[in-house]
C-alpha cells in the first residue's frame, strides 16, 4: 500500500514552531479568502476556500494514480512487463535508481499544477509539501538516508516572478519536516522549457546544469551515505531528471533517486 492512501493532513509539520507560525499564516489567508468570495475547485467546481481544492477532492487527490510504474522512468504501465517499450527501447533517465512519481499529468491536474506554478496559488505549496513529505519518509525507511536536491529554477526567474514552486516546496520540507536540502545544482540556461518540443529538451538537456558548492557537496555526501533525491514539479521528458542525475553521479554519489508530483504519460 502507498504512503498516499492515506489523508493529506497540510501542516501535519515536525517542527512544532515552525507548524503554529504557518497556521497562524493560514488563519489570515482563509479570513482573506472568506472576504474575497473564496475560490472554485479546479475538479468539481464547488466553492473551496484558501486552495484550489475543496476537502473532498484534496482526500481523492490523495490517492496515487499509480498501481504499477515503469522500473526506469516511473510512468505508468499498461502491460505486465517491469519496464514500459520506451525505455527497452531508448531510455532517457539512465542514473536515477527508481523514479517516484506522485500523479499523471492529465485533466483536471493540468489546471491544477497551471494555478500554483503559474497561477500563483501558492496556498497549493503547503499541501504538496506534505504528499511529497510523506513518500520522502517511504523512501527513507527503505533505502536510508538522503538529501534532498532541488532542480534550479531558470536564471531571472525569481527575479521576475518573486517565487519558484520547487524551491517554495523544499523551504517547507526542509523547516516543516527537518529534511536536508542542498541546492547544488544550478540552471546554465534561461530558456523556458516548456515552450521546446520533445525533441528539443532531449538535445537540449545535457547543458543546461551545473555542480555548484562542491564543498558543501562533499560534506552531504558523508552524512548521507552517498544518496540524494532529486525534487521537480513535473516530469515530462525525462531529460532535466537525468542531467542532475549525471552531475551527482559523476561527483560521487553511490544512489540517486527521483520524486516529481507529477509525470507527463
Amino acid at each position: 500500500m502507498g504512503i498516499l492512501n492515506s489523508d493529506i493532513t497540510p501542516f501535519a509539520f515536525e517542527n512544532v514552531f515552525f507548524a503554529f507560525l504557518q497556521k497562524f499564516l493560514f488563519f489570515i489567508r482563509l479570513c482573506a479568502s472568506f472576504c474575497l468570495g473564496g475560490e472554485s475547485c479546479v475538479r468539481c467546481g464547488n466553492r473551496s476556500f484558501v486552495f484550489p481544492l475543496c476537502r473532498r477532492c484534496r482526500r481523492d487527490f490523495a490517492e496515487s494514480d499509480f498501481s504499477r510504474r515503469c522500473g526506469v522512468c516511473g510512468k505508468e504501465l499498461v502491460s505486465e512487463l517491469e519496464i514500459c517499450s520506451a525505455c527497452r527501447k531508448s531510455p532517457v533517465i539512465k542514473d536515477v535508481e527508481k523514479v517516484f512519481p506522485l500523479h499523471s499529468y492529465r485533466f483536471w491536474k493540468k489546471s491544477l499544477l497551471f494555478d500554483w506554478k503559474l497561477g500563483g496559488k501558492r496556498s497549493m505549496s503547503v499541501y504538496f509539501a506534505g504528499m511529497v513529505a510523506k513518500k520522502l519518509k517511504e523512501i527513507e525507511s527503505e533505502n536510508g538516508p538522503f538529501f534532498i536536491v532541488p532542480v534550479p529554477p531558470r536564471p531571472g526567474k525569481i527575479r521576475e516572478k518573486g517565487w519558484d514552486q520547487v524551491e517554495e516546496l523544499c523551504f517547507y520540507l526542509k523547516y516543516g519536516w527537518n529534511f536536508q536540502v542542498a541546492p547544488v545544482l544550478t540552471r546554465l540556461s534561461s530558456v523556458q522549457q516548456k515552450k521546446l518540443g520533445r525533441a528539443e529538451r532531449l538535445s537540449y538537456g545535457g547543458n543546461s546544469y551545473a555542480l555548484t558548492e562542491k564543498k558543501k557537496l562533499r560534506r552531504f555526501m558523508k552524512k548521507n551515505q552517498g544518496r540524494a533525491v532529486i525534487i521537480d514539479d513535473v516530469i515530462t521528458t525525462g531529460s532535466t531528471i537525468q542531467n542532475c542525475a549525471e552531475l551527482l553521479i559523476s561527483a560521487g554519489f553511490k544512489s540517486v533517486y527521483a520524486l516529481s508530483i507529477f509525470i507527463v504519460d
